[in-house]
């Protein structure tokens, strides 16, 4: 049987997570995670994103590195056109969808209309593990893994990818014109100094 998941608060010990038995208790856990999870980015509003780069044929084009921002504000399961994000954090103006993976990864569907439809940044962390393993957790482990921890979040859309794809497929193509050119010019070469050769024997 599974338990269910609760916050516990205690003097000597560290505030954690403990389970009680129940007959639903799945949903419960699923659910306590995802509450919590919001909350402490509501809470701390400090996140750390993991880097970001674009890659077109050889080309490689970084977007962003690995950091930890401090959004200004941050609002929890505000809809945004067809979707409702579990967190929007605000940074500079420009909105970072975070989605919490419990039990259910962010849908195509979702993927699909955050990045061609509405083109904003959008992270997601995989507490999966934490459900599945169905274990206490303290406070401060969770936290950590939440704001700190990298090996546990993607992308899922950065808002500037088309932009920065785009100028990565420029570059390329611009090597490529010049890689075509040196050829062009080597052969023309080759071909000169052959003529030349040819002309000098029947001499």
């Amino acid at each position: 049987m599974q338990k269910k998941l609760i916050a516990r608060k205690g003097k000597k010990k560290a505030h954690h997570f403990s389970h009680y038995k129940a007959v639903d208790c799945g949903y419960g856990l699923q659910t306590a995670l995802h509450i919590k999870a919001k909350e402490i980015i509501e809470k701390y509003k400090i996140f750390r994103i993991p880097f970001f780069e674009v890659k077109y044929k050889n080309i490689v084009e970084s977007i962003t590195k690995e950091r930890l921002i401090k959004f200004d504000s941050v609002k929890l399961e505000r809809r945004q056109g067809e979707i409702i994000p579990d967190v929007i954090g605000i940074l500079k103006g420009h909105k970072i969808f975070i989605e919490i993976f419990v039990t259910h990864k962010v849908s195509d569907k979702k993927k699909e209309y955050i990045r061609n439809e509405i083109n904003v940044s959008c992270i997601e962390i995989d507490l999966s593990n934490l459900y599945q393993n169905n274990r206490n957790i303290e406070n401060r482990a969770l936290e950590e893994k939440i704001i700190h921890n990298i090996e546990s979040k993607k992308w899922i859309h950065n808002s500037l990818y088309k932009s920065v794809k785009e100028k990565a497929k420029t570059k390329w193509l611009e090597i490529e014109r010049e890689q075509k050119a040196r050829r062009l010019k080597n052969e023309r070469e080759q071909k000169a100094r052959r003529l030349k050769n040819e002309r000098e024997q029947k001499a």
